[in-house]
């Protein structure tokens, strides 16, 4: 009988010690479980794109691994949408967050929640070619075309402009693509201008050797304040996961 009982109680030895490992597997997996899903257009070259591996690059997501090193049991995954589509991706639930080089304006600080500070500070400028002159402005382009996204705030922008300033309307050819892409084409001559940040602008004149112009516009702020934010829902969580990451 203690024959028997020594036998078994060295095969539960046995078992433990080769289930130690597995067990510290799992309590290993299980204290990173929390899964924060951010939606990107992965088309804002230099804060979100496509690097030349085909995997996710860029300011924004740099920034974001960063933070993730830093919340403990979290991993961070990204949902690839077209700008127009992030903001009812946060409305739905499917997104946790977006981060997409997005700005303030009244109306979205009154439906989202706002990081409390923006993560880069940057001005929209008016890009035109050098041959449309110096020190450009909107009236001095009356009647030309502009490449805007459908949505954005520079689209909201320049919409109000040419309802305020009809004999002066600016031609607005909808796209749906990244700013680089409009950029270029201001380049090539498919549109005479584009509105986007200082970022975006000299990225594309170092990345592809173009020349371009950008322009003060003396009430950028009426497009945005010079910033860009995470953008959260409205709610209880959210408020609370605001909080972590500004930490």
């Amino acid at each position: 009988m203690k024959k028997r009982v020594f036998s078994y109680l060295a095969f539960l030895g046995v078992l433990l010690v080769f289930s130690l490992p597995q067990m510290e597997r799992v309590k290993a997996t299980n204290q990173k479980n929390e899964v924060i899903t951010v939606g990107v257009s992965a088309q804002s070259k230099p804060y979100n794109y496509y690097g030349t591996d085909n995997e996710l690059a860029g300011f924004e997501i740099d920034l974001l691994e960063a933070i993730e090193e830093e919340l403990d049991g979290v991993t961070i995954e990204y949902e690839i949408t077209e700008f127009a589509s992030l903001f009812a991706g946060v409305d739905s639930g499917k997104f946790d967050l977006i981060a997409n080089n997005i700005g303030e304006n009244p109306e979205r600080r009154e439906k989202y929640l706002y990081s409390k500070n923006p993560y880069v500070i940057t001005h929209n400028v008016l890009i035109t070619r050098p041959d449309s002159g110096d020190n450009v402005t909107l009236e001095d382009m009356a009647g030309q075309s502009m490449g805007v996204v459908a949505g954005s705030l520079q689209a909201i922008f320049i919409e109000k402009y040419n309802e305020e300033h009809p004999n002066q309307a600016i031609q607005l050819d909808y796209v749906d693509t990244d700013g680089a892409s409009i950029i270029r084409d201001v380049a090539t001559g498919r549109y005479d201008m584009t509105i986007y940040s200082t970022t975006y602008l000299q990225d594309v004149i170092d990345t592809f050797g173009v020349e371009l112009v950008g322009h003060p516009i003396e009430n950028e702020d009426e497009i945005q304040p010079p910033g860009a934010y995470f953008l959260y829902s409205k709610d209880v969580d959210s408020l609370e996961l605001r909080n972590r990451i500004d930490q």
